[in-house]
């Protein structure tokens, strides 16, 4: 499995709507899973900073994440693969 990104703008002022938005996640995730689709939502991450969160995925290809994105209602979202694997180890 590969993993992978999904970027969205979050403005500072709708930060308190994160934990709605991975719930959506989580349930879009589960959804998509129960096709026997390769997919895994990992975890979310705000940088407050910079008005973005990103939401990490373990999945056989960057169209599931998009389709789970989608189902979730994360508009506009960009859907990236990182290099490395899934256990951490970035090398």
């Amino acid at each position: 499995m590969k993993q992978f990104l999904v970027e969205v703008f979050v403005p500072r002022s709708r930060a308190g709507e994160l934990d709605a938005a991975k719930e959506r996640v989580r349930t879009a995730t589960t959804r998509v899973a129960r096709s026997d689709r390769d997919i895994r939502y990992v975890r979310a991450i705000y940088v407050p900073e910079d008005e973005t969160c990103f939401y990490v995925f373990d999945a056989s290809s960057a169209e599931l994440v998009a389709e789970v994105s989608g189902l979730a209602g994360l508009r506009d979202g960009r859907v990236v693969e990182t290099l490395g694997d899934s256990k951490g180890d970035r090398t």
